[in-house]
């Protein structure tokens, strides 16, 4: 039980990480593709690079809290039914 306590933990901060890592890549294509065709999507800013990568880790964030949620929610389902029908 503990060991699989363990690997859900480590894969809610995996999934924080993730989002940030995938932000962080949006802004390297961002910044590529500025610096190759002369286009703005930066905006010449430092700005909206921070909001991006700070929106992308809120989400990470939202969605781990969504996934311990979901987790909880089922197992206290599983021992609803165990405790009912004493399985």
């Amino acid at each position: 039980m503990r060991e699989k306590r363990k690997l859900f933990f480590t894969i809610l901060i995996f999934v924080v990480i993730f989002a940030t890592a995938v932000a962080g890549v949006w802004e390297i294509w961002e910044f590529t593709t500025d610096s190759l065709f002369g286009l703005v999507a930066q905006n010449d800013n430092l700005h909206d690079t921070m909001w991006d990568i700070i929106c992308g880790t809120i989400v990470g964030i939202i969605t781990m809290f969504v996934l311990l949620g979901l987790a909880l929610g089922i197992l206290w389902l599983i021992a609803v039914i165990v405790n009912k029908f004493r399985i």
